[in-house]
Parts: structure tokens; C-alpha cells; sequence
């Protein structure tokens, strides 16, 4: 199987989870501005959005698989030393949580796909500094987007509400009241 297939079954993969499963939305992002992230999950509840994002790096086929005799219950992503000493500083430096999901797809039947943390210490081995582990209880699909969702905080910026009746509304007045943008609230008769 080609690189390109593996890469494709994998972002599938994910992307139908995220948009029919937990009913969120995706937004992949292009290869040429992909840098290290694949796609960010826009948290939907009830059909509105939460305001709560996830950044999502997908990694699929057998080359990147690694499993031990013992540690049975982890599974490997052998990424290399190099990408993640690279990619990990922009992992961290993202405005919301960022989960490596790998996906391991099997002749005629359902891919199987498990998540990480990548802010998370315990994500990487302190042995083999090539590989990101996973736990095989962390599996992907349906059940997990409330455990990603935790991961996540909602963004919201604090900005000013301005209240304003018909009468009031003119460019003094909006200039001014984005000057005062500490306020919670401002008032025309404030000004």
C-alpha cells in the first residue's frame, strides 16, 4: 500500500469519526501547511458549537506499529527521534490540546485506532526516545470524543458587550467604546 493511501485511509478514518460520530466538525488542513498537525476538531454538542477545539496529528500503516512482549497494554508509534524532537515544541506551543491518533487498517474489517495526548510526559517512552506510546485503552472512535473534549477548554475572549439603542449608535461612540475594552459592560450614558 502506497504512503499516500495509508495517509488518506488514516485522515478518512478520522474525519468520519469526528463529523458522523461525535457530530463536530473537521477541518483538515493541507499537506504544504501541515506542520505537524493534520486536521482540528471543532466540538459540537447539541448541534451548537462549544467553542472547544482539538489540533489532530494522524499517523497510519504497519511502519509506524510497534508493540512489546511487555508492555502489552501500550501501543507504539514510531515516529523518530528527529520529528518529534522537531515537532514538539509546536505541539506545545498550539492554543488547545493536541492528540496523535494512528490508525492500523486490516484486511476487510474496521481499522483499528487508538489516541494520545502530545502534551502529555507520559506519552513518550524514556527508553526509546523514537517512539510516542499509546495506551490500547485509549482506543478512537464513537466513545472517545468526551475524553478529548476534557482535554480541551473552551475559547472565549474576553471582550466587551456593548449595549446601544438605534439613537446612540455613531462612530464617536464605537471608537470609544473599543478604547474601553476593560469594561464588561458599556453603556451609552457611560460615556
Amino acid at each position: 500500500m502506497t504512503t499516500k493511501r495509508q495517509e488518506a485511509v488514516g485522515l478518512n478514518h478520522v474525519s468520519r469519526i469526528v463529523q458522523v460520530s461525535w457530530s463536530s466538525g473537521w477541518q483538515g488542513i493541507d499537506p504544504q501547511n501541515d506542520d505537524a498537525v493534520d486536521g482540528v476538531v471543532f466540538f459540537r454538542q447539541r448541534d451548537r458549537d462549544t467553542g472547544q477545539i482539538a489540533f489532530v496529528q494522524v499517523k497510519s500503516g504497519p511502519s509506524y506499529y510497534r508493540e512489546w512482549k511487555t508492555s502489552p497494554d501500550v501501543v507504539g508509534v514510531q515516529l523518530g527521534e528527529d520529528y518529534i524532537n522537531k515537532h514538539r515544541p509546536r505541539w506545545n506551543s498550539l492554543p488547545g490540546p493536541v492528540v496523535l491518533v494512528y490508525v492500523l487498517e486490516r484486511e476487510k474489517k474496521k481499522p483499528l485506532s487508538w489516541w494520545a495526548d502530545l502534551r502529555c510526559e507520559e506519552s513518550y517512552s524514556l527508553t526509546n526516545k523514537q517512539v510516542v506510546l499509546l495506551q490500547r485503552h485509549n482506543t478512537f472512535g464513537p466513545h472517545s470524543k468526551g475524553h478529548i473534549r476534557r482535554l480541551a477548554k473552551a475559547v472565549t475572549l474576553d471582550l466587551p458587550t456593548i449595549v446601544a439603542r438605534r439613537r446612540d449608535i455613531n462612530l464617536p461612540f464605537i471608537q470609544l467604546a473599543v478604547i474601553a475594552h476593560h469594561a464588561n459592560e458599556i453603556l451609552p450614558e457611560d460615556i
